[in-house]
Protein backbone atom coordinates (compact mmCIF):
# COMPACT_ATOMS: atom_id res chain seq x y z
CA UNK A 1 0.00 0.00 0.00
CA UNK A 2 2.79 2.34 1.00
CA UNK A 3 4.72 1.55 -2.18
CA UNK A 4 1.66 2.32 -4.27
CA UNK A 5 1.27 5.79 -2.69
CA UNK A 6 4.95 6.56 -3.25
CA UNK A 7 4.63 5.66 -6.90
CA UNK A 8 1.65 8.01 -7.35
CA UNK A 9 3.47 10.92 -5.62
CA UNK A 10 6.53 10.26 -7.72
CA UNK A 11 4.49 10.55 -10.91
CA UNK A 12 2.84 13.78 -9.70
CA UNK A 13 6.24 15.37 -8.93
CA UNK A 14 7.57 14.30 -12.26
CA UNK A 15 4.59 15.93 -14.05
CA UNK A 16 5.05 19.27 -12.17
CA UNK A 17 8.76 19.32 -12.94
CA UNK A 18 8.06 18.68 -16.58
CA UNK A 19 5.48 21.49 -16.70
CA UNK A 20 7.87 23.91 -14.98
CA UNK A 21 10.68 22.89 -17.27
CA UNK A 22 8.55 23.51 -20.31
CA UNK A 23 7.56 26.96 -18.98
CA UNK A 24 11.18 27.89 -18.35
CA UNK A 25 12.11 26.70 -21.81
CA UNK A 26 9.32 28.80 -23.32
CA UNK A 27 10.36 31.90 -21.38
CA UNK A 28 13.96 31.34 -22.38
CA UNK A 29 12.97 31.09 -26.03
CA UNK A 30 10.88 34.28 -25.79
CA UNK A 31 13.73 36.09 -24.08
CA UNK A 32 16.13 34.87 -26.72
CA UNK A 33 13.85 36.19 -29.48
CA UNK A 34 13.52 39.50 -27.61
CA UNK A 35 17.27 39.85 -27.22
CA UNK A 36 17.79 38.97 -30.86
CA UNK A 37 15.35 41.70 -31.97
CA UNK A 38 16.85 44.14 -29.50
CA UNK A 39 20.26 43.50 -31.05
CA UNK A 40 18.81 44.18 -34.51
CA UNK A 41 17.27 47.41 -33.17
CA UNK A 42 20.68 48.44 -31.83
CA UNK A 43 22.19 47.87 -35.26
CA UNK A 44 19.35 49.84 -36.86
CA UNK A 45 20.06 52.79 -34.56
CA UNK A 46 23.81 52.69 -35.29
CA UNK A 47 23.00 52.89 -38.99
CA UNK A 48 20.11 55.41 -38.91
CA UNK A 49 20.67 57.41 -35.72
CA UNK A 50 17.24 56.60 -34.24
CA UNK A 51 14.98 53.70 -33.22
CA UNK A 52 11.94 54.59 -35.33
CA UNK A 53 11.80 51.57 -37.62
CA UNK A 54 9.38 52.37 -40.47
CA UNK A 55 6.03 50.61 -40.54
CA UNK A 56 6.88 49.03 -43.88
CA UNK A 57 10.56 48.23 -43.33
CA UNK A 58 11.30 46.03 -46.33
CA UNK A 59 14.76 45.14 -45.13
CA UNK A 60 13.37 43.40 -42.02
CA UNK A 61 9.54 43.37 -41.67
CA UNK A 62 9.77 41.25 -38.51
CA UNK A 63 11.79 43.97 -36.74
CA UNK A 64 9.17 46.58 -37.66
CA UNK A 65 6.46 44.28 -36.27
CA UNK A 66 8.45 43.68 -33.07
CA UNK A 67 8.96 47.42 -32.50
CA UNK A 68 5.22 48.05 -32.86
CA UNK A 69 4.49 45.32 -30.32
CA UNK A 70 6.86 46.86 -27.78
CA UNK A 71 4.94 50.11 -27.96
CA UNK A 72 1.53 48.40 -27.90
CA UNK A 73 2.42 46.23 -24.86
CA UNK A 74 4.54 48.74 -23.02
CA UNK A 75 2.76 48.19 -19.69
CA UNK A 76 3.21 44.41 -19.90
CA UNK A 77 6.92 44.49 -20.75
CA UNK A 78 9.44 43.10 -18.29
CA UNK A 79 11.08 45.85 -16.28
CA UNK A 80 14.58 44.99 -17.54
CA UNK A 81 13.38 45.05 -21.15
CA UNK A 82 11.77 48.44 -20.71
CA UNK A 83 14.94 49.81 -19.12
CA UNK A 84 17.12 48.52 -21.96
CA UNK A 85 14.87 50.16 -24.54
CA UNK A 86 14.90 53.46 -22.61
CA UNK A 87 18.70 53.39 -22.43
CA UNK A 88 18.83 52.89 -26.19
CA UNK A 89 16.69 56.01 -26.69
CA UNK A 90 13.61 54.11 -27.80
CA UNK A 91 10.65 56.38 -28.59
CA UNK A 92 7.39 55.07 -27.13
CA UNK A 93 5.34 57.74 -28.93
CA UNK A 94 7.26 58.50 -32.15
CA UNK A 95 4.54 60.69 -33.66
CA UNK A 96 4.50 62.96 -30.60
CA UNK A 97 8.29 63.02 -30.45
CA UNK A 98 8.52 63.83 -34.14
CA UNK A 99 6.03 66.71 -33.71
CA UNK A 100 8.05 68.18 -30.84
CA UNK A 101 11.27 67.78 -32.84
CA UNK A 102 9.84 69.68 -35.82
CA UNK A 103 8.33 72.33 -33.56
CA UNK A 104 11.75 73.04 -32.06
CA UNK A 105 13.24 73.25 -35.56
CA UNK A 106 10.50 75.72 -36.52
CA UNK A 107 11.26 77.87 -33.46
CA UNK A 108 14.91 77.93 -34.47
CA UNK A 109 13.94 78.92 -38.04
CA UNK A 110 11.73 81.75 -36.69
CA UNK A 111 14.55 83.04 -34.49
CA UNK A 112 16.89 83.17 -37.50
CA UNK A 113 14.51 84.54 -40.18
CA UNK A 114 11.81 86.31 -38.17
CA UNK A 115 8.86 84.30 -39.54
CA UNK A 116 7.47 80.75 -39.78
CA UNK A 117 6.99 80.50 -43.56
CA UNK A 118 9.54 77.81 -44.39
CA UNK A 119 9.92 77.65 -48.19
CA UNK A 120 10.18 74.40 -50.13
CA UNK A 121 13.66 75.50 -51.18
CA UNK A 122 14.85 75.49 -47.55
CA UNK A 123 17.75 73.16 -46.73
CA UNK A 124 15.47 71.12 -44.43
CA UNK A 125 12.77 70.10 -46.90
CA UNK A 126 11.12 67.81 -44.34
CA UNK A 127 10.38 70.84 -42.12
CA UNK A 128 8.62 72.60 -45.01
CA UNK A 129 6.49 69.48 -45.62
CA UNK A 130 5.70 69.20 -41.89
CA UNK A 131 4.45 72.80 -41.87
CA UNK A 132 2.17 72.13 -44.83
CA UNK A 133 0.78 69.16 -42.94
CA UNK A 134 0.03 71.31 -39.86
CA UNK A 135 -1.93 73.76 -41.98
CA UNK A 136 -3.76 71.06 -43.91
CA UNK A 137 -4.71 69.01 -40.87
CA UNK A 138 -5.15 71.59 -38.13
CA UNK A 139 -6.04 69.42 -35.17
CA UNK A 140 -9.17 70.60 -33.31
CA UNK A 141 -8.72 67.73 -30.82
CA UNK A 142 -5.29 68.95 -29.78
CA UNK A 143 -5.68 72.63 -28.80
CA UNK A 144 -2.37 72.49 -26.94
CA UNK A 145 -0.40 72.04 -30.16
CA UNK A 146 -2.43 74.71 -31.94
CA UNK A 147 -1.72 77.13 -29.10
CA UNK A 148 2.02 76.36 -29.20
CA UNK A 149 2.09 77.22 -32.91
CA UNK A 150 -0.03 80.34 -32.41
CA UNK A 151 2.36 81.60 -29.73
CA UNK A 152 5.31 81.66 -32.15
CA UNK A 153 3.33 83.48 -34.85
CA UNK A 154 2.45 80.50 -37.03
CA UNK A 155 0.10 81.44 -39.89
CA UNK A 156 -2.73 79.06 -40.77
CA UNK A 157 -4.49 80.84 -43.66
CA UNK A 158 -3.06 81.09 -47.16
CA UNK A 159 -4.14 84.74 -47.35
CA UNK A 160 -2.11 85.55 -44.22
CA UNK A 161 0.87 83.61 -45.57
CA UNK A 162 0.75 85.59 -48.82
CA UNK A 163 0.46 88.87 -46.91
CA UNK A 164 3.48 88.01 -44.78
CA UNK A 165 5.46 87.03 -47.87
CA UNK A 166 4.79 90.41 -49.53
CA UNK A 167 5.52 92.26 -46.30
CA UNK A 168 8.93 90.58 -45.98
CA UNK A 169 9.62 91.34 -49.63
CA UNK A 170 8.84 95.04 -49.07
CA UNK A 171 10.95 95.08 -45.91
CA UNK A 172 13.88 93.61 -47.83
CA UNK A 173 13.36 96.12 -50.69
CA UNK A 174 13.49 99.05 -48.28
CA UNK A 175 16.61 97.72 -46.56
CA UNK A 176 18.37 97.40 -49.92
CA UNK A 177 17.17 100.66 -51.56
CA UNK A 178 16.49 102.96 -48.62
CA UNK A 179 12.92 103.70 -49.77
CA UNK A 180 9.63 101.97 -50.63
CA UNK A 181 9.04 103.30 -54.13
CA UNK A 182 8.54 99.94 -55.82
CA UNK A 183 8.41 100.14 -59.60
CA UNK A 184 5.17 99.00 -61.20
CA UNK A 185 7.16 97.80 -64.19
CA UNK A 186 9.92 95.93 -62.36
CA UNK A 187 7.72 94.33 -59.69
CA UNK A 188 4.01 94.73 -60.52
CA UNK A 189 2.85 92.18 -57.91
CA UNK A 190 4.50 93.93 -54.97
CA UNK A 191 3.47 97.34 -56.33
CA UNK A 192 -0.18 96.23 -56.56
CA UNK A 193 -0.04 94.67 -53.09
CA UNK A 194 1.15 97.99 -51.65
CA UNK A 195 -1.71 99.80 -53.39
CA UNK A 196 -4.15 97.32 -51.88
CA UNK A 197 -2.84 98.00 -48.36
CA UNK A 198 -3.31 101.75 -48.87
CA UNK A 199 -6.85 101.33 -50.22
CA UNK A 200 -7.87 98.93 -47.44
CA UNK A 201 -6.21 100.72 -44.55
CA UNK A 202 -9.53 101.20 -42.72
CA UNK A 203 -10.27 97.46 -42.75
CA UNK A 204 -6.74 96.19 -42.22
CA UNK A 205 -5.89 94.16 -39.09
CA UNK A 206 -4.33 96.30 -36.38
CA UNK A 207 -1.40 93.87 -36.17
CA UNK A 208 -0.71 94.18 -39.89
CA UNK A 209 -1.07 97.95 -39.77
CA UNK A 210 1.43 98.12 -36.92
CA UNK A 211 3.94 95.99 -38.84
CA UNK A 212 3.68 98.35 -41.82
CA UNK A 213 3.97 101.43 -39.59
CA UNK A 214 7.08 99.97 -37.96
CA UNK A 215 8.92 99.95 -41.32
CA UNK A 216 7.71 103.46 -42.17
CA UNK A 217 5.11 102.44 -44.73
CA UNK A 218 3.88 105.45 -46.73
CA UNK A 219 0.09 105.36 -46.60
CA UNK A 220 0.01 108.55 -48.70
CA UNK A 221 3.20 108.24 -50.75
CA UNK A 222 2.58 111.21 -53.05
CA UNK A 223 2.14 113.61 -50.16
CA UNK A 224 5.16 112.23 -48.32
CA UNK A 225 7.34 112.40 -51.44
CA UNK A 226 6.13 115.92 -52.20
CA UNK A 227 7.09 117.12 -48.71
CA UNK A 228 10.51 115.45 -48.96
CA UNK A 229 11.22 117.12 -52.30
CA UNK A 230 9.95 120.49 -51.06
CA UNK A 231 12.38 120.33 -48.14
CA UNK A 232 15.23 119.46 -50.55
CA UNK A 233 14.23 122.37 -52.80
CA UNK A 234 14.20 124.72 -49.80
CA UNK A 235 17.70 123.53 -48.84
CA UNK A 236 18.82 124.08 -52.45
CA UNK A 237 17.47 127.63 -52.42
CA UNK A 238 19.15 128.45 -49.10
CA UNK A 239 22.49 127.42 -50.64
CA UNK A 240 22.14 128.86 -54.18
CA UNK A 241 19.72 131.74 -53.69
CA UNK A 242 17.18 130.43 -56.23
CA UNK A 243 15.00 127.37 -56.94
CA UNK A 244 16.18 126.61 -60.47
CA UNK A 245 17.74 123.18 -60.06
CA UNK A 246 20.16 122.79 -62.99
CA UNK A 247 20.16 120.01 -65.55
CA UNK A 248 23.51 118.72 -64.28
CA UNK A 249 22.44 118.62 -60.64
CA UNK A 250 23.77 115.77 -58.51
CA UNK A 251 20.18 115.27 -57.36
CA UNK A 252 18.55 114.35 -60.65
CA UNK A 253 15.32 113.30 -58.88
CA UNK A 254 14.88 116.81 -57.45
CA UNK A 255 15.64 118.30 -60.86
CA UNK A 256 12.97 116.10 -62.50
CA UNK A 257 10.49 116.97 -59.77
CA UNK A 258 10.98 120.72 -60.40
CA UNK A 259 10.49 120.22 -64.16
CA UNK A 260 7.32 118.23 -63.40
CA UNK A 261 5.95 121.01 -61.18
CA UNK A 262 6.35 123.61 -63.91
CA UNK A 263 4.68 121.45 -66.56
CA UNK A 264 1.78 120.39 -64.30
CA UNK A 265 1.04 123.63 -62.46
CA UNK A 266 -2.60 123.68 -63.59
CA UNK A 267 -3.21 120.30 -61.99
CA UNK A 268 -1.61 121.09 -58.63
CA UNK A 269 -3.65 121.75 -55.50
CA UNK A 270 -3.95 125.41 -54.56
CA UNK A 271 -2.24 124.91 -51.19
CA UNK A 272 0.80 123.32 -52.88
CA UNK A 273 1.07 126.23 -55.36
CA UNK A 274 0.90 128.70 -52.47
CA UNK A 275 3.60 126.81 -50.62
CA UNK A 276 5.92 127.01 -53.63
CA UNK A 277 5.07 130.67 -54.20
CA UNK A 278 6.03 131.39 -50.58
CA UNK A 279 9.67 130.45 -51.34
CA UNK A 280 9.74 132.40 -54.60
CA UNK A 281 9.49 129.43 -56.92
CA UNK A 282 9.84 130.42 -60.60
CA UNK A 283 7.13 128.70 -62.64
CA UNK A 284 8.47 129.83 -66.03
CA UNK A 285 9.54 127.04 -68.40
CA UNK A 286 11.71 129.64 -70.12
CA UNK A 287 13.59 130.14 -66.85
CA UNK A 288 14.18 126.42 -66.69
CA UNK A 289 15.60 126.30 -70.23
CA UNK A 290 17.75 129.39 -69.56
CA UNK A 291 19.27 127.81 -66.45
CA UNK A 292 19.90 124.53 -68.27
CA UNK A 293 21.76 126.30 -71.07
CA UNK A 294 23.71 128.42 -68.60
CA UNK A 295 24.96 125.25 -66.90
CA UNK A 296 25.89 123.75 -70.28
CA UNK A 297 27.80 126.95 -71.09
CA UNK A 298 29.77 126.61 -67.85
CA UNK A 299 30.63 123.01 -68.79
CA UNK A 300 31.70 124.20 -72.27
CA UNK A 301 34.07 126.73 -70.71
CA UNK A 302 35.59 124.09 -68.40
CA UNK A 303 36.47 122.00 -71.45
CA UNK A 304 37.55 124.72 -73.91
CA UNK A 305 38.71 127.52 -71.62
CA UNK A 306 36.34 130.12 -73.12
CA UNK A 307 32.63 130.79 -73.75
CA UNK A 308 32.82 131.29 -77.51
CA UNK A 309 30.41 128.55 -78.60
CA UNK A 310 30.49 128.35 -82.43
CA UNK A 311 27.41 129.41 -84.34
CA UNK A 312 27.29 125.90 -85.75
CA UNK A 313 28.02 123.42 -82.98
CA UNK A 314 26.86 119.88 -83.96
CA UNK A 315 27.63 118.49 -80.50
CA UNK A 316 24.89 120.70 -78.99
CA UNK A 317 23.23 122.97 -81.54
CA UNK A 318 20.59 124.09 -79.03
CA UNK A 319 23.38 125.61 -76.91
CA UNK A 320 24.80 127.33 -80.01
CA UNK A 321 21.38 128.83 -80.84
CA UNK A 322 20.94 130.04 -77.26
CA UNK A 323 24.38 131.71 -77.27
CA UNK A 324 23.69 133.33 -80.64
CA UNK A 325 20.56 134.88 -79.14
CA UNK A 326 22.52 136.21 -76.17
CA UNK A 327 24.86 138.08 -78.51
CA UNK A 328 21.94 140.13 -79.83
CA UNK A 329 20.54 143.14 -77.96
CA UNK A 330 18.01 141.87 -75.42
CA UNK A 331 16.08 144.55 -73.52
CA UNK A 332 14.27 141.90 -71.46
CA UNK A 333 17.36 140.38 -69.87
CA UNK A 334 17.60 140.97 -66.15
CA UNK A 335 20.66 142.57 -64.55
CA UNK A 336 21.23 139.42 -62.57
CA UNK A 337 21.45 137.20 -65.67
CA UNK A 338 23.64 139.70 -67.51
CA UNK A 339 25.98 139.79 -64.50
CA UNK A 340 26.15 135.99 -64.31
CA UNK A 341 27.09 135.78 -67.99
CA UNK A 342 29.68 138.53 -67.55
CA UNK A 343 31.15 136.80 -64.48
CA UNK A 344 31.89 133.61 -66.43
CA UNK A 345 33.43 135.58 -69.31
CA UNK A 346 30.66 135.27 -71.90
CA UNK A 347 30.45 139.07 -72.12
CA UNK A 348 33.43 141.30 -71.81
CA UNK A 349 32.61 144.15 -69.46
CA UNK A 350 32.69 146.78 -72.21
CA UNK A 351 30.64 144.56 -74.51
CA UNK A 352 28.07 144.02 -71.81
CA UNK A 353 27.73 147.81 -71.44
CA UNK A 354 27.29 148.18 -75.21
CA UNK A 355 24.58 145.54 -75.31
CA UNK A 356 22.90 147.15 -72.37
CA UNK A 357 22.88 150.55 -74.08
CA UNK A 358 21.73 149.04 -77.38
CA UNK A 359 18.88 147.40 -75.57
Amino acid sequence: MTNKVLNINSKMISHEDLKSSRQESKESAKNSIWENNFQKLQNFKIKNGHCNVPFSFQEDPSLASWVRKQRAHRRKLAKEHKEKLNQLGFSWRPLDDNWKKNFLKLKKFKKEFGHCNVPKSYSDYSLAIWIDTQRKYKNPLNPKRNKMLDEIGFLWKNSDIQWESNFLKLKSFKKKNGHQRVSKIKDPKLHNWMSTQKNKKDTLDLEKMKKLDDIGFAWKPYKNLWEQNFKLLLDFKNVHGHSNVPINSSNIELRNWVVHLRSKKKKLDRDLIQKLDSIGFDWSLYTQRWEDNFQKLIEFKKIHGHCKVPRIYPKDQSLAIWCNGLRLPNPGMSKQRRKRLTDIGFYEKNKAEELKKAA
